[in-house]
């Protein structure tokens, strides 16, 4: 069935139901919005993202005043809570790399830098 062999459907109605005149559907535009709005991200929207995942993986440390030198390890989480903090991060900022990738970061203020990097990479 056609948009236009709906009953009732104005023309206004179904000129939004089309994709938009470049020919990609809403979703498409949202994405792409969506990764041009990471793109623009600094260094400190990306702190406060993972700073963010960190507390929602550790509650402890919700009234933790996070500095760049912090270690997530000394902070109380284990291997598996900062690997959920870095999934969690990287799905945040749409990033596909592997997870060694973020293994040399030492502390929060590397793993924002080494992220920032990448996200102006792509």
């Amino acid at each position: 069935m056609a948009i236009s062999d709906l009953p009732g459907l104005g023309q206004d109605a179904q000129a939004a139901c089309k994709p938009f005149k470049n020919g990609r559907p809403f979703e498409t535009e949202l994405n792409s919005y969506h990764n041009l709005l990471i793109r623009k991200m600094n260094k400190d929207d990306i702190f406060n993202i993972i700073t963010e995942h960190s507390c929602e993986v550790v509650p402890e440390l919700s009234t933790h005043s996070f500095q760049r030198d912090d270690q997530l390890s000394e902070l109380g989480a284990n291997s598996m809570d900062r690997a959920d903090i870095i999934i969690m991060t990287l799905e945040s900022l749409s990033l596909r790399i592997p997870l060694l990738a973020v293994a040399k970061a030492k502390n929060i203020g590397e793993l924002t830098d080494l992220l920032y990097e990448q996200l102006q990479a792509n």
